[in-house]
């Protein structure tokens, strides 16, 4: 039979493990949607291409291009979505008057984040490439900042050859 306290400890124990279980569980639950399924999506721009690793099949790709530059919008279901920028008037998207929250460089990136409680932006600044996602709700933000994360910019040389 056991006494008070180690029955005391044993329910400490036991609601630790409940806890351990439960974060784990919701660790795996925010890894699964990116993890099961990768595609590499890459988009040509003037200058070079860009590659993402995106969920499989969860995005809809728009180009469009105009006398100055191109740019690709990338949608899902929910309305979230993410464009990819180069060209002239780039500082002339509507994501460029909001306030930043914050502000990281390092050598080749400029990242500036801000949002609200219930949705986020983020726009990422790497020489004349912009990439920016929008509407994105905070608990899916983890997914779209490893998405811009994931972006690789390769240089296309003048005669079309990378």
């Amino acid at each position: 039979m056991l006494n008070k306290k180690q029955l005391t400890i044993m329910k400490e124990i036991i609601k630790l493990l409940y806890f351990l279980i439960f974060y784990m569980a919701l660790l795996g639950c925010t890894n699964i949607s990116f993890s099961e399924g990768k595609e590499t999506l890459r988009l040509p721009l003037l200058s070079c291409q860009i590659e993402l690793l995106l969920p499989q099949n969860e995005f809809r790709v728009q180009k469009y291009n105009y006398e100055e530059g191109v740019f690709y919008i990338l949608s899902d279901r929910r309305g979230e979505n993410i464009t990819v920028f180069e060209g002239g008037l780039m500082q002339f998207l509507p994501e460029d008057t909001l306030h930043a929250s914050q502000i990281v460089r390092n050598k080749k990136r400029t990242v500036f984040m801000g949002g609200t409680d219930s949705v986020c932006w983020r726009k990422d600044s790497v020489g004349n490439v912009r990439l920016y996602y929008n509407r994105v709700e905070a608990s899916r933000k983890k997914l779209f900042d490893m998405i811009l994360k994931s972006a690789k910019i390769k240089e296309i040389s003048r005669n079309g050859s990378k």
